[in-house]
Protein backbone atom coordinates (compact mmCIF):
# COMPACT_ATOMS: atom_id res chain seq x y z
CA UNK A 1 0.00 0.00 0.00
CA UNK A 2 3.09 2.40 1.21
CA UNK A 3 4.36 1.76 -2.27
CA UNK A 4 1.73 2.51 -4.69
CA UNK A 5 0.92 5.65 -2.64
CA UNK A 6 4.46 6.93 -3.53
CA UNK A 7 4.53 5.97 -6.98
CA UNK A 8 1.28 8.12 -6.87
CA UNK A 9 2.94 10.98 -5.59
CA UNK A 10 6.01 10.69 -7.79
CA UNK A 11 3.73 10.92 -10.60
CA UNK A 12 1.52 14.06 -9.17
CA UNK A 13 4.80 16.01 -8.89
CA UNK A 14 6.18 15.58 -11.80
CA UNK A 15 2.76 16.60 -14.16
CA UNK A 16 2.87 19.51 -11.47
CA UNK A 17 6.49 20.33 -12.83
CA UNK A 18 5.41 20.12 -16.05
CA UNK A 19 2.33 22.27 -15.96
CA UNK A 20 4.26 24.92 -13.86
CA UNK A 21 6.78 25.18 -16.16
CA UNK A 22 4.18 25.37 -19.20
CA UNK A 23 2.27 28.31 -17.21
CA UNK A 24 5.80 30.09 -16.51
CA UNK A 25 6.98 29.89 -20.46
CA UNK A 26 3.04 30.95 -21.04
CA UNK A 27 3.71 33.54 -18.99
CA UNK A 28 6.59 34.75 -20.20
CA UNK A 29 6.01 34.64 -23.99
CA UNK A 30 2.30 34.28 -24.63
CA UNK A 31 2.30 37.45 -26.54
CA UNK A 32 4.44 36.32 -29.17
CA UNK A 33 2.62 32.98 -28.90
CA UNK A 34 -0.71 34.53 -29.85
CA UNK A 35 0.81 37.17 -32.27
CA UNK A 36 2.61 33.95 -34.15
CA UNK A 37 -0.81 32.27 -34.44
CA UNK A 38 -2.45 35.40 -35.57
CA UNK A 39 0.25 36.09 -38.14
CA UNK A 40 -0.58 32.51 -39.43
CA UNK A 41 -3.67 32.82 -39.13
CA UNK A 42 -4.17 36.14 -41.36
CA UNK A 43 -2.04 34.58 -43.88
CA UNK A 44 -3.60 31.23 -44.69
CA UNK A 45 -7.02 33.36 -44.66
CA UNK A 46 -5.36 35.56 -47.08
CA UNK A 47 -4.22 32.73 -49.51
CA UNK A 48 -7.36 30.83 -49.19
CA UNK A 49 -9.16 34.02 -50.61
CA UNK A 50 -6.82 34.39 -53.53
CA UNK A 51 -7.17 30.47 -54.80
CA UNK A 52 -10.74 31.43 -54.47
CA UNK A 53 -10.58 34.34 -56.60
CA UNK A 54 -8.25 32.65 -59.33
CA UNK A 55 -10.18 29.21 -59.72
CA UNK A 56 -11.92 28.35 -62.52
CA UNK A 57 -15.47 27.28 -62.22
CA UNK A 58 -16.83 24.66 -65.09
CA UNK A 59 -20.45 25.55 -65.84
CA UNK A 60 -22.63 23.39 -67.79
CA UNK A 61 -25.26 24.49 -70.44
CA UNK A 62 -27.78 22.63 -72.15
CA UNK A 63 -28.56 22.98 -75.66
CA UNK A 64 -31.69 21.35 -77.07
CA UNK A 65 -31.33 19.97 -80.93
CA UNK A 66 -34.90 18.82 -82.91
CA UNK A 67 -33.22 16.34 -84.66
CA UNK A 68 -37.03 15.52 -86.69
CA UNK A 69 -36.80 18.42 -88.15
CA UNK A 70 -34.82 19.46 -91.36
CA UNK A 71 -33.19 22.47 -91.94
CA UNK A 72 -32.86 23.94 -95.32
CA UNK A 73 -29.65 25.12 -96.60
CA UNK A 74 -29.61 27.95 -98.56
CA UNK A 75 -26.43 27.85 -101.30
CA UNK A 76 -24.27 31.04 -101.35
CA UNK A 77 -25.38 33.93 -104.30
CA UNK A 78 -22.35 34.05 -107.13
CA UNK A 79 -22.28 37.78 -108.01
CA UNK A 80 -22.69 37.73 -111.76
CA UNK A 81 -19.95 39.01 -114.02
CA UNK A 82 -19.48 42.25 -115.63
CA UNK A 83 -20.56 42.48 -119.07
CA UNK A 84 -17.53 43.98 -120.86
CA UNK A 85 -17.69 46.64 -122.67
CA UNK A 86 -15.77 45.19 -125.20
CA UNK A 87 -15.42 41.99 -127.11
CA UNK A 88 -13.36 39.32 -125.51
CA UNK A 89 -10.78 39.58 -128.18
CA UNK A 90 -10.33 42.74 -128.35
CA UNK A 91 -6.71 41.87 -126.20
CA UNK A 92 -5.67 39.09 -128.64
CA UNK A 93 -3.26 40.44 -130.97
CA UNK A 94 -4.42 38.92 -133.78
CA UNK A 95 -8.15 39.74 -133.88
CA UNK A 96 -7.00 43.41 -132.90
CA UNK A 97 -7.61 45.08 -136.04
CA UNK A 98 -11.26 43.11 -136.96
CA UNK A 99 -11.87 44.31 -132.84
CA UNK A 100 -10.76 48.05 -133.24
CA UNK A 101 -13.07 47.45 -137.43
CA UNK A 102 -16.38 46.57 -135.13
CA UNK A 103 -15.56 49.49 -132.65
CA UNK A 104 -15.27 51.80 -135.87
CA UNK A 105 -18.49 50.58 -136.84
CA UNK A 106 -20.32 50.90 -134.12
CA UNK A 107 -19.31 54.42 -133.61
CA UNK A 108 -21.58 55.00 -136.69
CA UNK A 109 -24.70 53.78 -134.79
CA UNK A 110 -27.37 56.67 -134.01
CA UNK A 111 -28.09 54.94 -130.85
CA UNK A 112 -24.42 55.65 -129.46
CA UNK A 113 -24.41 59.10 -129.59
CA UNK A 114 -22.75 60.81 -126.28
CA UNK A 115 -26.19 61.86 -125.16
CA UNK A 116 -27.61 58.41 -125.15
CA UNK A 117 -26.86 54.89 -124.02
CA UNK A 118 -27.68 51.14 -125.63
CA UNK A 119 -29.59 48.44 -124.44
CA UNK A 120 -27.34 47.40 -121.88
CA UNK A 121 -27.30 50.82 -120.08
CA UNK A 122 -23.73 51.21 -121.40
CA UNK A 123 -23.02 55.03 -121.48
CA UNK A 124 -21.15 55.49 -124.97
CA UNK A 125 -18.98 57.64 -123.47
CA UNK A 126 -17.16 54.85 -121.43
CA UNK A 127 -17.27 53.19 -124.34
CA UNK A 128 -15.12 55.21 -126.72
CA UNK A 129 -12.69 55.52 -123.49
CA UNK A 130 -12.59 51.74 -123.15
CA UNK A 131 -11.96 51.50 -127.14
CA UNK A 132 -9.24 54.39 -127.17
CA UNK A 133 -7.83 52.59 -123.78
CA UNK A 134 -7.58 48.91 -126.10
CA UNK A 135 -6.78 50.96 -128.74
CA UNK A 136 -3.11 52.31 -127.19
CA UNK A 137 -2.33 48.99 -125.31
CA UNK A 138 -2.41 47.14 -128.59
CA UNK A 139 0.22 49.90 -129.89
CA UNK A 140 2.25 49.50 -127.35
CA UNK A 141 2.21 45.70 -128.15
CA UNK A 142 1.91 45.45 -131.23
CA UNK A 143 5.38 45.87 -132.37
CA UNK A 144 6.97 42.89 -129.92
CA UNK A 145 4.30 40.21 -131.05
CA UNK A 146 5.02 41.33 -134.58
CA UNK A 147 8.29 40.31 -133.77
CA UNK A 148 7.70 36.94 -132.28
CA UNK A 149 5.05 35.76 -134.31
CA UNK A 150 6.65 36.21 -137.40
CA UNK A 151 3.20 37.89 -138.82
CA UNK A 152 3.91 39.90 -142.10
CA UNK A 153 2.29 43.32 -142.17
CA UNK A 154 -1.18 44.39 -143.16
CA UNK A 155 -1.41 44.72 -147.04
CA UNK A 156 -1.29 48.41 -146.90
CA UNK A 157 0.62 50.62 -149.77
CA UNK A 158 3.23 52.45 -148.97
CA UNK A 159 2.83 54.95 -152.27
CA UNK A 160 5.87 56.08 -153.96
CA UNK A 161 5.60 59.68 -153.91
CA UNK A 162 2.25 61.74 -152.63
CA UNK A 163 1.13 62.13 -156.45
CA UNK A 164 -2.91 62.61 -155.81
CA UNK A 165 -4.80 61.22 -158.72
CA UNK A 166 -8.16 61.99 -159.11
CA UNK A 167 -10.91 59.29 -157.97
CA UNK A 168 -14.96 59.02 -158.45
CA UNK A 169 -16.44 58.98 -155.15
CA UNK A 170 -19.58 57.12 -156.16
CA UNK A 171 -17.21 54.23 -156.74
CA UNK A 172 -16.02 53.96 -153.27
CA UNK A 173 -17.40 51.50 -151.43
CA UNK A 174 -16.92 48.45 -148.31
CA UNK A 175 -14.74 50.05 -145.79
CA UNK A 176 -12.23 52.85 -145.30
CA UNK A 177 -9.57 52.22 -147.60
CA UNK A 178 -6.06 54.22 -146.54
CA UNK A 179 -2.95 54.46 -148.23
CA UNK A 180 0.47 56.06 -146.88
CA UNK A 181 3.27 57.88 -148.25
CA UNK A 182 6.86 58.07 -146.21
CA UNK A 183 10.20 57.16 -147.46
CA UNK A 184 11.82 54.28 -146.26
CA UNK A 185 9.72 53.13 -143.48
CA UNK A 186 6.66 50.84 -142.68
CA UNK A 187 3.85 51.31 -140.76
CA UNK A 188 3.28 49.54 -137.49
CA UNK A 189 0.03 50.24 -136.86
CA UNK A 190 -2.38 52.65 -138.81
CA UNK A 191 -6.09 52.90 -137.05
CA UNK A 192 -9.63 52.75 -139.05
CA UNK A 193 -11.18 56.34 -138.66
CA UNK A 194 -13.90 56.34 -136.20
CA UNK A 195 -16.93 58.12 -137.94
CA UNK A 196 -19.97 58.89 -138.65
CA UNK A 197 -19.88 61.14 -141.37
CA UNK A 198 -22.77 61.64 -143.88
CA UNK A 199 -20.77 62.33 -146.88
CA UNK A 200 -17.40 60.20 -148.21
CA UNK A 201 -14.50 61.39 -149.98
CA UNK A 202 -11.10 61.33 -149.76
CA UNK A 203 -8.83 63.10 -146.99
CA UNK A 204 -5.25 63.15 -147.33
CA UNK A 205 -3.29 64.31 -144.06
CA UNK A 206 0.35 65.62 -143.95
CA UNK A 207 2.33 64.06 -140.80
CA UNK A 208 5.62 64.47 -139.02
CA UNK A 209 6.62 61.41 -137.60
CA UNK A 210 9.01 61.39 -134.71
CA UNK A 211 12.16 58.45 -135.13
CA UNK A 212 10.56 56.20 -132.43
CA UNK A 213 7.76 56.25 -134.84
CA UNK A 214 4.95 58.33 -133.54
CA UNK A 215 2.91 60.82 -135.69
CA UNK A 216 3.79 63.77 -133.53
CA UNK A 217 2.00 66.29 -136.14
CA UNK A 218 -0.99 66.09 -138.98
CA UNK A 219 -2.50 69.16 -140.83
CA UNK A 220 -5.16 68.54 -143.62
CA UNK A 221 -4.07 68.71 -146.96
CA UNK A 222 -6.57 71.25 -148.30
CA UNK A 223 -5.79 71.01 -151.94
CA UNK A 224 -6.62 67.06 -152.24
CA UNK A 225 -9.10 66.76 -149.46
CA UNK A 226 -12.83 67.08 -149.07
CA UNK A 227 -13.74 70.44 -147.15
CA UNK A 228 -15.90 68.73 -144.26
CA UNK A 229 -15.18 69.11 -140.58
CA UNK A 230 -16.75 65.50 -139.70
CA UNK A 231 -14.41 63.30 -142.23
CA UNK A 232 -11.44 65.98 -141.56
CA UNK A 233 -11.58 65.26 -137.75
CA UNK A 234 -12.10 61.69 -138.15
CA UNK A 235 -8.60 61.75 -140.13
CA UNK A 236 -6.40 64.17 -138.16
CA UNK A 237 -7.62 61.99 -135.31
CA UNK A 238 -6.31 58.34 -136.72
CA UNK A 239 -3.52 60.13 -137.96
CA UNK A 240 -2.27 61.03 -134.56
CA UNK A 241 -2.94 57.37 -133.17
CA UNK A 242 -0.81 55.83 -135.83
CA UNK A 243 2.67 54.36 -135.46
CA UNK A 244 5.31 53.40 -137.93
CA UNK A 245 8.67 51.47 -137.12
CA UNK A 246 11.51 53.22 -135.60
CA UNK A 247 13.70 55.21 -137.76
CA UNK A 248 18.04 54.78 -137.57
CA UNK A 249 18.19 58.39 -137.12
CA UNK A 250 18.42 59.73 -134.04
CA UNK A 251 16.00 63.21 -133.23
CA UNK A 252 14.67 62.98 -136.61
CA UNK A 253 11.40 64.46 -138.10
CA UNK A 254 10.42 62.73 -141.39
CA UNK A 255 7.01 64.38 -142.86
CA UNK A 256 4.95 62.24 -144.86
CA UNK A 257 1.21 61.58 -145.74
CA UNK A 258 -1.90 59.56 -144.74
CA UNK A 259 -4.83 58.93 -147.49
CA UNK A 260 -8.28 58.30 -146.29
CA UNK A 261 -10.79 57.23 -148.49
CA UNK A 262 -14.34 57.16 -146.58
CA UNK A 263 -17.36 55.40 -147.53
CA UNK A 264 -20.75 57.42 -147.20
CA UNK A 265 -22.75 56.38 -144.07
Amino acid sequence: MDETHYTSTRFERWLERIANAFFTLWGKHKVGILGTILLNMVALTALLSFEMRNKSYLYESVALIDFDREYEIHPEKEEPEPEPLLPRDALVPQYEYEAIQNIAQDATKEDLNPGLSDEKRIDADKLYQEAQRIREQMQRNRELWDESQGIDEPDIPNVEDKTIEPIDEGQIKGPTVISYYLEGRKARYLPVPSYKCELGGRVVVDIEVLDNGKVDKATIDMANSVQDQCMNSAAIEAALASYFYKSNKSGSRQKGSITYLFVPQ
